[in-house]
């Protein structure tokens, strides 16, 4: 049947939204059968190579394909190269502006550009056993008109690709809860044990609470001096790091914000270990934060070996404990893991008083 449908389309015909549904329909089905090698992976080739012949149709500049099926949802759009030039996103990522393009892009007039989002993963289930993949997957490629692959890969740092997946099941926090009285400030200690992969992103979950009713009118920096860093460190002033969380006058009671901690695994100390420091700038107004943390671990599935891979692919400071944000370096296909490490989260006491006497 399809290869009747791809001669047709090879014509410039297009076919009827539900027959396009009707077939992805069974496709994501599929792929939703306990995994099988053979099964699994026929079913994401048939719905790639599907894409690929629905978007022959369609010309550089259109309205691109978009498909939505239970489980599964496809995008196509034909492009001319330097369209590349400028930054594009779309509900599973965001591609920057390119300063060049990779010279295998260069190569076309036309391409088409394809993103297959699925919510069940049909392949094994990640790169570590006890660490399942629990994100939506996404495809990202880029074929010629005629279906054929133009590869992607060692994109530059400033062009890497920001890769949105939602997880499936948000992960149970394990939050400690802090009072903190304007020009107050708290420290913690995070430890995280080895057990965690050192390709995991290890990310410190802030949530704060605004009193309802606060008066915000006198509040001239309404922020938390938030400072972080490794306790063990040959260089610290080259580790430890700062963020100004900015709190939104007015808006939401509560407000989030997901910090990546900085990757110091070293021997022969067998965990992470970091400092963190939280100071409110706040005048008259105390808040209560909730902290925790949280893991990411971004991969790609290499389709030759059958098996999930990390390289290329590193967890993103946007992150939150219902969406793995990550950065690509290549194009392929993609999920992650989110999940909470073994660790220890530990509030120093007391909390303190500062006073800021040149804020005035």
């Amino acid at each position: 049947m399809l290869h009747v449908l791809n001669t047709e389309s090879r014509k410039g015909r297009r076919f009827e939204n539900d027959v396009q549904e009707n077939i992805l329909t069974v496709l994501g089905s599929f792929m939703r059968v306990p995994y099988s090698d053979a099964l699994s992976l026929h079913a994401f080739n048939l719905t790639r190579d599907f894409t690929i012949m629905l978007g022959k149709s369609y010309m550089a500049g259109e309205e691109p394909l978009l498909i939505n099926v239970p489980g599964l949802k496809i995008q196509a759009t034909k492009v001319h190269p330097e369209q590349l030039l400028y930054s594009s996103s779309s509900s599973c990522c965001q591609i920057p502006k390119l300063q060049a393009l990779p010279s295998t892009l260069l190569d076309h007039y036309e391409l088409l550009q394809l993103s297959i989002e699925l919510d069940h993963n049909p392949f094994p289930s990640g790169l570590f056993l006890n660490i399942p993949v629990t994100s939506q997957l996404v495809a990202l490629e880029f074929t010629s008109p005629h279906g054929d692959p133009v590869p992607v890969k060692d994109l530059p740092a400033d062009a890497t690709i920001q890769l949105r997946m939602p997880v499936k099941k948000e992960v149970v926090l394990s939050p400690i809860s802090v009072f903190l009285p304007p020009r107050g400030s708290a420290n913690f200690t995070v430890t995280v044990e080895e057990r965690t992969p050192r390709s995991a992103g290890v990310h410190l979950y802030i949530m704060v609470t605004i009193m309802n009713g606060s008066d915000w009118s006198h509040e001239e920096a309404p922020e938390l001096l938030i400072s972080y860093g490794p306790i063990h460190s040959s260089n610290e002033s080259d580790t430890q790091m700062s963020h100004v969380f900015q709190l939104t006058l007015g808006q939401e009671v509560e407000q989030h914000l997901s910090l990546l901690l900085p990757s110091s695994w070293s021997r022969p100390t067998p965990m992470l270990e970091h400092q963190v420091n939280i100071i409110s700038l706040l005048s008259i107004t105390p808040v209560t934060m909730s902290v925790s943390l949280f893991s990411s671990l971004c991969q790609y599935f290499h389709m030759p070996s059958q098996t999930w891979r990390t390289d290329g692919v590193t967890p993103s400071n946007a992150s939150l404990p219902h969406e793995a944000v990550c950065q690509t370096n290549h194009l392929t296909l993609f999920g992650a893991s989110v999940f909470v490490p073994p660790h220890q989260l530990i509030l120093l006491p007391p909390v303190s008083i500062y006073h800021f006497p040149f804020l005035f």
